[in-house]
């Protein structure tokens, strides 16, 4: 028997959050593994299970996960391990440089559309992949200083990867030793890892929940000025 973990959705038509009934839901803002300045926000109800993940104010996903005391009832399914052909496959992800030949801060919607043609989802400074391991989002500058970066409008600032197959994070058999652990402790169980090439991993009960390619700590010269 297969039980459900979580729940994703992401809405296809323009959401804004004050078009929800989101005050019932008793939401507050969360740390974001991606700066704020950037245009992401996080908000989340952890007794509920729900996180609202928002780029320009509007919604871009809702995740329903098990509630607090619903956790406590299923330790042995977090806890269980998964080791597949999909975990060997996404090492290789998490030790390069940038994804797939896209860096952060050098490479451009124009590189992104030549490596992966038309994008499933288009909005103003981010587009969406579908694809069949995993779904990837790009977030492009809005211009010279007002995503936070020196850099020209339509440069890639930010590459968020979410694989489709559940992967355990101590499967990856990466040297964690180059990640900097932290846990903000919004959200029981969810931890961050980063190192110096701005790649950011998420983990959520032990289970691999996506990856981040941001810039990398040698290009803060290029960082504005708050």
């Amino acid at each position: 028997m297969r039980t459900v973990l979580g729940i994703m959705i992401r809405p296809k038509v323009e959401l804004r959050l004050s078009d929800t009934q989101i005050s019932e839901w008793k939401l507050t803002s969360l740390d974001s593994p991606i700066p704020t300045d950037t245009g992401y926000e996080r908000y989340g109800n952890q007794e509920e299970g729900i996180i609202v993940r928002t780029f320009d104010r509007r919604i871009t996903e809702i995740h329903y996960l098990a509630s607090a005391a619903d956790r406590r009832l299923c330790q042995d399914l977090y806890e269980s391990t998964n080791e597949s052909a999909s975990s060997i496959s996404f090492r290789s992800l998490i030790d390069s440089k940038g994804w797939r030949g896209i860096v952060p801060l050098h490479s451009t919607r124009a590189d992104v559309e030549r490596l992966l043609g038309r994008a499933t989802d288009d909005y103003r400074f981010q587009s969406t992949y579908h694809q069949d391991d995993l779904n990837v989002v790009f977030t492009y500058s809005s211009g010279y200083c007002k995503s936070g970066w020196k850099v020209p409008p339509e440069t890639v600032t930010w590459i968020t990867v979410y694989p489709r197959a559940r992967l355990r994070w101590v499967d990856l058999k990466v040297d964690w030793s180059k990640f900097k652990k932290s846990q903000r402790g919004h959200i029981e169980g969810e931890v961050f890892y980063e190192n110096e090439e701005g790649l950011k991993l998420i983990v959520y009960e032990g289970w691999l929940h996506s990856f981040l390619y941001g810039p990398a700590a040698r290009n803060n010269h290029l960082r504005c000025p708050k």
